[in-house]
């Protein structure tokens, strides 16, 4: 009995040593769930062990005295085993989607290849998604810019079915001898100022006619918070905290167990405090911040003599019929860009009415909260070929 007790502690320990990565890896549903078993076993027959092992104790017999003694010292042994566990990062991955950048802390990596579920496509050597487009436009050739987050960037869904690569499609049907050429800036988690960073930096070498600003809900808070990470004084303790597994593994399970007004709360929204408290002070500022970074994208826009437009994507739960969408924050956006005089195109409308919802009530305009599918896609490009189109005659003059 007390060699099986001694055994199976060894196993424990070298479980231990064994199943971190696994535990710490969320994505590896069945290495966790293996992991959590066994040491509910494991501790069950350690618990068997330690009664047989105290009762010997008690009548003085040698097994069970060296038992209790070698118990706590296994079990003090094994601690640093739980805090690989449940503290250890995740290990980087060798390629990555973002490299540093020096003013908007991180860009594209040119090289990278996406998913296969992406389309499997590589960023281009100038860090883009999409084609290499010349500089220089050829004769009637329009050029429209795209800069916002994932969401414009085209994450889960292969390029030729983004709405970037949708509206030079849908623009050659309807007229073949005046299409429009789209070079996509956007970068995952971009917010307005890195956005013009960019567009300062190489959008405007494209000579675009258009720059279209594509709207997320996290974009208001984006740079508050970004600043507050980078300027908030953290201990190296805290660091690791934040990329270990325990922390993704409580926000993973968190998500899983919460009802879907609250995951809508906690992940589409960005921040509660977007919807929730719309009075806080500490959304004055980031709204106030937020509202200054648009203004100042949008003038350095028509300094450059292209025309702004703005694009409204709302979160997937937006979109079913029964959602209050009075209190969004598009709704202020809207409302600022009508006083400023920005065009302004919303998808809330088209999706909800067009898209429709599958069995499971889910709309299918969206993969996921954020995200749109090829079927959001193609209506966003729709609508903005429309808006293009508008622009195109008001701005050259012709009949409306």
């Amino acid at each position: 009995m007390f060699a099986l007790g001694g055994g199976v502690l060894s196993a424990w320990l070298l479980t231990l040593h064994l199943n971190h990565v696994a535990l710490t890896d969320l994505f590896q549903r069945t290495g966790l769930v293996h992991a959590l078993v066994f040491h509910a076993s494991t501790g069950l027959l350690t618990g068997a062990v330690w009664v047989r092992a105290r009762r010997a104790f008690i009548r003085s017999a040698w097994p069970g005295r060296l038992m209790f003694m070698i118990l706590p010292l296994l079990a003090v042994a094994s601690c640093d085993r739980w805090m690989l566990v449940f503290f250890a990062p995740i290990p980087e991955r060798e390629d990555r989607l973002i490299q540093p950048h020096p003013r908007r802390l991180w860009t594209l990596a040119p090289g990278y290849t996406l998913p296969p579920k992406w389309g499997g496509d590589t960023i281009n050597e100038r860090g883009l998604r999409g084609p290499l487009a010349p500089f220089s436009p050829g004769p009637g050739e329009r050029r429209v810019i795209l800069v916002g987050d994932s969401v414009a960037f085209g994450s889960e869904v292969p390029w030729p079915q983004t709405f970037a690569a949708e509206i030079i499609t849908q623009s050659r049907g309807l007229a073949p001898e005046a299409t429009w050429t789209v070079v996509n800036l956007s970068v995952p988690g971009y917010a307005p100022w890195q956005e013009l960073d960019i567009l300062k930096e190489e959008g405007m070498k494209y000579a675009p006619d258009v720059v279209v600003y594509v709207f997320c809900l996290n974009d208001v808070t984006d740079r508050l918070r970004c600043e507050a990470l980078r300027d908030a004084p953290r201990t190296s303790w805290q660091k690791r905290l934040e990329s270990s597994g325990l922390f993704r593994f409580g926000r993973s399970l968190s998500a899983r167990l919460s009802p879907l007004d609250a995951r809508v709360w906690y992940e589409s929204l960005a921040d509660r405090h977007l919807i929730g408290d719309a009075d806080s002070p500490w959304l004055a500022q980031a709204w106030e911040q937020y509202l200054e970074d648009v203004d100042a994208l949008a003038g350095f826009v028509l300094a450059s003599e292209a025309e702004f437009m703005i694009l409204l994507i709302p979160c997937a739960p937006h979109v079913r019929p029964d959602a209050q969408t009075e209190g969004l924050p598009q709704r202020r956006l809207a409302a600022h860009a009508e006083a400023r005089g920005y065009a302004l195109v919303d998808l809330l409308p088209v999706l909800r009415d067009e898209a429709g919802f599958d069995m499971g009530g889910s709309s299918q305009a969206f993969v996921d909260m954020w995200h749109l599918s090829p079927v959001g896609h193609q209506l966003a490009a729709r609508e903005l070929v429309h808006a293009l189109d508008t622009l195109k005659r008001k701005v050259s003059g012709g009949p409306d």
